[in-house]
């Protein structure tokens, strides 16, 4: 079978047998998994040489070549396929992909997008929204017009669904009720779910090709769930949402979610790029500047013009 990542053709001969023409008019009938080897391999077979793997080396051609052997490293996938980034000299190629992708303005149209055009947010007990939060969510709206923007209450959600929502909704402590039901509407959904303090600076289109994505509260040390966003049934989310079943709530409960879960993903961590983490199942969690430039101190925005999201802290999980 042939493998279509380093190719070296007789263009003369292509033409003469007509062959592009086979190709154009095979990839208007059908769909291949991979098209373009397969539809090479398909009119190709039996005239044509395998290069030496030192050639097009990536983890599916060999394991076994040393570094100072490569002489053209293929990098076979793209930014989620997290296996890349164990091939030598991956922080490279990640910058340099980014780096085009910002020099010639690549829209993100044209980019896969796995993660829905939504936001979701929690408000539970039917009480007046501050200003800070109707600020918040204006800025949402303003931000990302075309978005649809879902709010999470008792109106669509069932608060006796697990014991641990319904003993906290019973206290009002409804921000542990909002946290589930976000991961919920997560995992059916497939969105961006944002803590209703959650101020929005630049739209969030440029992370709906991640299969997961979130920020770091503490770079390193603590991620934040303020802003989150994965795929339709993204298991680690499940996983997540799994924690709850087997939760117990009690009067006086203060352990804010970024604790466990913060715990659970530092075993996940596969590679550090430059502060962004990534994860298995394709999970990446940017430094805090992202979606968390705040002094906690101060309690004041941190400005930065690299910033997409400011998270205001208001702590009603308190």
């Amino acid at each position: 079978y042939l493998n279509a990542g380093v190719l070296l053709m007789d263009l003369k001969k292509l033409r003469e047998q007509e062959i592009t023409k086979r190709w154009l008019s095979m990839m208007n009938k059908q769909h291949y998994p991979a098209h373009d080897q397969d539809i090479i391999f398909l009119t190709c077979a039996g005239k044509f040489k395998v290069v030496d793997p030192i050639y097009n080396c990536s983890l599916s051609t060999s394991l076994n070549i040393p570094n100072e052997g490569v002489r053209i490293m293929h990098y076979a996938g793209d930014k989620r396929l997290n296996w890349v980034y164990s091939l030598p000299k991956a922080e490279l190629w990640l910058e340099a992909e980014e780096r085009y992708e910002k020099k010639y303005g690549v829209p993100d149209e044209l980019k896969p997008q796995l993660i829905n055009k939504i936001i979701v947010y929690g408000w539970f007990g039917g009480g007046p929204k501050p200003s800070t939060v109707l600020k918040c969510i204006d800025s949402w709206k303003r931000v990302s017009p075309t978005w649809e923007i879902i709010e999470l209450n008792e109106t669509n959600c069932d608060v006796h669904k697990i014991k641990f929502v319904s003993d906290a909704y019973k206290d009002k402590k409804y921000a542990f009720v909002a946290d589930y039901f976000r991961l919920e509407a997560m995992y059916d959904l497939g969105c961006v779910s944002l803590d209703a303090d959650v101020k929005l600076i630049k739209p969030l289109d440029r992370f709906l090709h991640h299969r997961m994505f979130s920020g770091q509260e503490v770079d390193g040390e603590v991620l934040i769930t303020a802003t989150m966003g994965c795929e339709r049934q993204h298991p680690l989310v499940g996983k997540m949402m799994e924690f709850y079943n087997h939760e117990k709530y009690y009067k006086g409960y203060n352990v804010p979610n970024t604790r466990w879960i913060s715990k659970m993903f530092r075993g996940l961590i596969q590679k550090n790029v430059k502060g962004t983490l990534i994860l298995s199942d394709g999970v990446y969690l940017y430094p805090s500047y992202y979606f968390c430039s705040y002094n906690h101190k101060q309690r004041e925005l941190i400005p930065d013009v690299r910033s997409y999201a400011a998270h205001l802290f208001n702590g009603s999980w308190k």
